[in-house]
């Protein structure tokens, strides 16, 4: 009998959460707003391979704000592995890489994001018409929970894709 492979949820709309099966973590934890900042642009930007010095500018917009932001975001990135390993999702693999002086997002391992399914649908109602069309509007209603990282609004990088969702 074949298991059934765990995909990762990743909520993204209303609030910030990832899930795997019975276990949650989400952005109102104890952990660090810098290592929360760092999952969430990797999962926005997870198609892209983001340059250690673009992370450094996302996390510390004020350059003044830390000594050694390099060795900063290596312990920054340390401890966000360590978040989402808490979920079990994917034992023994890497979710966030690091390769040729870039970090990204492990895209080899099955995920689901609401924003993503949120414009799919939109799309798919775009090229339907009639019954159909509606129900993929249905299907963007029910991913659409609210404003894209609420709780990082405020965020330069995340307010345009705030207000392309809304």
């Amino acid at each position: 009998m074949e298991t059934a492979q765990l995909v990762l949820q990743i909520y993204m709309l209303g609030e910030f959460s990832l899930a795997c099966g019975d276990r949650r973590v989400d952005d109102q934890s104890s952990r660090s707003k810098k290592v929360w900042t760092l999952i969430q642009f990797l999962i926005a930007n997870r198609m892209k391979d983001i340059s250690q010095n673009d992370l450094i500018e996302v996390l510390w917009p004020d350059a003044d704000e830390i000594g050694d932001p390099a060795n900063t975001l290596k312990t920054i990135a340390h401890r966000a592995r360590q978040t989402l390993d808490s979920l079990a999702f994917a034992p023994g693999k890497n979710i966030i890489l690091y390769r040729n002086g870039t970090y990204v997002w492990n895209n080899s391992l099955p995920i689901s994001v609401d924003a993503e399914n949120f414009i799919a649908s939109c799309d798919a109602a775009e090229a339907a018409g009639g019954e159909e069309r509606l129900a993929h509007l249905m299907q963007a209603l029910a991913h659409y929970c609210g404003d894209f990282l609420p709780t990082s609004a405020f965020e330069e990088w995340v307010m345009p894709l705030s207000s392309y969702y809304r």
